[in-house]
């Protein structure tokens, strides 16, 4: 295997919220403005520090959905968009597994969102 190779478990979940974009630009997309709620589909690929998977998928994604049901109920505010999430659970993520290379997507619906790339 190449040196620069990296083996990354990866995890998926969802959640409902509800959050608004306060400075979304006038127009066709203003209602953005107003509070509505996503399905957030969270996508994790986090880095494995060996072949034998040192992060266990299963648990990794009970983690990761605790952690989420704190944010959603405590840290997470109206206005917080799919990038602050990103950057909130790649947060989490050092502080409770160590600094690792990680992807993290968090979209609306399925289908529109943001990717963070962590290389460590």
């Amino acid at each position: 295997m190449a040196t620069d190779s990296k083996l990354m478990a990866v995890v998926r979940t969802r959640f409902q919220f509800m959050h608004n974009w306060p400075n979304a630009p006038a127009g066709k997309h203003e209602h953005l403005r107003n509070r509505h709620r996503h399905e957030f589909h969270v996508e994790l690929l986090v880095e494995q520090h060996h072949d034998d998977r040192d992060l266990e998928y299963l648990a990794l994604k009970d983690a990761l959905d605790e952690q989420l049901a704190q944010f959603v109920t405590s840290e997470f505010k109206e206005y917080f968009s799919c990038e602050m999430m990103a950057v909130e659970i790649a947060r989490w993520m050092t502080v409770t597994y160590g600094e690792r290379s990680m992807t993290v997507e968090v979209n609306e619906d399925g289908e529109n969102g943001a990717v963070l790339i962590f290389q460590a």
